[in-house]
């Protein structure tokens, strides 16, 4: 390879192939093992419990018949309440799998959903090394013209 193309010249395709053909492999087995990962929740007098699966959304809502003597939009703060609280039980189990998953294979792709800022930096690094790579070819390409008399 030319002297000068930044991280490019770092790369070796097929391992970045095989890496990326053995993450696509354990993502699809899992895909069913997360699929089953549901969230629970109660209200914190027990009469309000719900269950919340990123498959279904909301799978299962049990009211204790207690609840018909609560205020209607008493209950109806308490039903959303405990439905959240659910959903994000699922999602900290889902986080949880996640990184068990990749633990020792770099990043966990749930973390750039779970983490903004994490995310915008990823990609900056690699528009940044990308522009790099860009500059130095085109660098290169300079050069070989002026060789060539161009």
């Amino acid at each position: 390879m030319s002297a000068g193309l930044g991280d490019l010249e770092n790369i070796d395709p097929d391992k970045a192939i095989a890496d990326a053909q053995r993450k696509a492999a354990k993502l699809s087995g899992m895909q069913e093992e997360l699929s089953t990962v549901v969230g629970r929740a109660e209200s914190s007098d027990g009469h309000v419990k719900a269950a919340f699966s990123a498959t279904s959304g909301l799978t299962e809502l049990e009211l204790n018949p207690r609840v018909m003597k609560m205020a209607s939009v008493d209950l109806a703060e308490s039903i959303k309440k405990v439905i959240q609280e659910a959903a994000q039980d699922m999602q900290a189990q889902l986080n949880a799998q996640m990184r068990k998953m990749f633990e020792g294979e770099g990043e966990n792709p749930m973390d750039f959903v779970t983490d903004p800022e994490k995310s915008d930096a990823k990609i900056k690094e690699i528009q940044d090394s990308l522009g790099n790579a860009l500059n130095d070819a085109l660098t290169e390409v300079e050069k070989m013209r002026r060789k060539l008399g161009l």
